[in-house]
């Protein structure tokens, strides 16, 4: 999986990294979670609601006893942003970066994002249509 590290110059480390979407379309946040889960460093995993105060935090986790987020820019830009809630906790994160660097690509996650795909347009044609021709 390609990620892009973010680094602090104060520490001079990387303290939290992004992974594009369009780069690596087979990622959706179950699996984000899914991989956030196999590192014995990260704790207390939780996707916010739907109705979160934060909406463009996706996922709030634990990462040395620190808190985390999984964050994506309002408007649904095509990149999660991994690193600190707060820029006092920033850590390295260098071996979370690696754990999502060496995750496979999997056909069946590519082949899934693009069955929804067709069938969500299909979805929205088929809306369109009904509204055009009620009227």
């Amino acid at each position: 999986m390609k990620t892009y590290p973010e680094y602090d110059p104060q520490i001079g480390q990387m303290v939290a990294f992004e992974i594009d979407s369009i780069d690596n379309s087979h990622i959706i946040l179950p699996k984000i979670i899914k991989i956030l889960k196999q590192n014995p460093n990260v704790s207390k995993v939780r996707r916010t609601g739907f109705f979160s105060r934060y909406f463009d935090i996706l996922v709030r986790f634990n990462y040395y006893e620190k808190p985390f987020v999984v964050w994506q820019e309002p408007g649904g830009l095509p990149f999660y942003w991994i690193g600190p809630y707060n820029n006092e906790d920033s850590i390295s994160i260098q071996d979370l970066e690696e754990l999502f660097k060496k995750t496979n690509i999997s056909i069946y996650y590519f082949l899934y994002n693009i069955i929804l795909a067709i069938f969500l347009i299909f979805a929205f044609v088929f809306i369109i249509k009904e509204i055009f021709i009620n009227l």
